[in-house]
């Protein structure tokens, strides 16, 4: 009889422990759907220099490549990069890698290959009225296919921008009073169609910006788990193609006669 009790008086124990150190476990934050997104196109709009500074704001520095009289003698024409940038709201955040030409693909256009990482310490940043501070200690790291390419034709002149890429890494949080650190899981494929004129522009309807800029593709991928998509907009490219209303004319103009000829 007084092995049973004994016995019962252990599973009351082992029961009373397992509570506990349940009841000890610290619950991880976790990001909204919309925080996620949010955090999602600062990654997307990494590689847009005019975006990734305005998000960032402050200064910028740069450490220069050495100087060369010619030709690398082990055949790396890779240039390399090393920018850091005052994060708005305090703190830092920088990149560091390369960039390579891509000799492979011969065509008309230009063509890089980028492999780079971003760190960040007490970086403040605020997107879409959502303000983070992020941590990269050991960087995220993204690497892809950049291509520029210049499209003629009687009836336009535009630039292609192409890119195809992947965004990988760590990332630590904080926002709202809540915190936490997850992975940064992220594909891109987009391409970015900016004319310079066309023939099919009504000189009498003044034309926006954003008219004069086209996207197919986005990212998208997972932040914290959380499944996540972005497709830029012309609007938020739209300084792209901002410029003095009389330069706009004229380029229109100046288009029109080249097809005319």
């Amino acid at each position: 009889m007084l092995s049973r009790y004994v016995v019962f008086a252990c599973i009351l124990f082992l029961c009373s422990a397992l509570t506990a150190c349940d009841s000890m476990e610290k619950t991880e934050d976790m990001l909204t759907e919309q925080e996620a997104n949010t955090l999602l196109k600062f990654f997307a709009t990494g590689l847009q220099g005019a975006d990734t500074i305005s998000t960032l704001g402050g200064a910028i520095t740069n450490t220069e490549p050495p100087d060369a009289d010619g030709p690398p003698a082990n055949g790396d024409f890779s240039i390399p990069i090393d920018t850091t940038y005052a994060c708005s709201g305090g703190g830092s955040a920088s990149l560091g890698g390369k960039v390579a030409p891509d000799l492979s693909r011969p065509d008309d256009g230009i063509t890089l290959r980028y492999d780079f990482s971003r760190f960040a310490t007490d970086c403040m940043i605020t997107v879409d009225n959502v303000t983070f501070e992020l941590d990269m200690y050991y960087g995220v790291r993204e690497e892809g296919v950049f291509s520029l390419e210049v499209l003629e034709s009687d009836e336009e002149l535009a630039f292609l921008f192409d890119r195809d890429g992947a965004t990988k890494g760590t990332l630590v949080w904080a926002t709202a009073g809540r915190s936490g650190s997850c992975e940064v899981d992220l594909t891109s494929d987009e391409q970015i169609k900016l004319t310079l004129f066309s023939v099919n522009l009504d000189p009498n309807n003044p034309p926006e910006p954003e008219d004069f800029i086209s996207i197919e593709g986005g990212t998208s991928g997972r932040i914290c788990d959380i499944s996540v998509a972005y497709t830029p907009e012309a609007e938020d490219l739209a300084e792209l193609a901002m410029e003095p209303e009389d330069a706009l004319s004229s380029r229109i103009v100046a288009g029109k006669r080249r097809v005319q000829r």
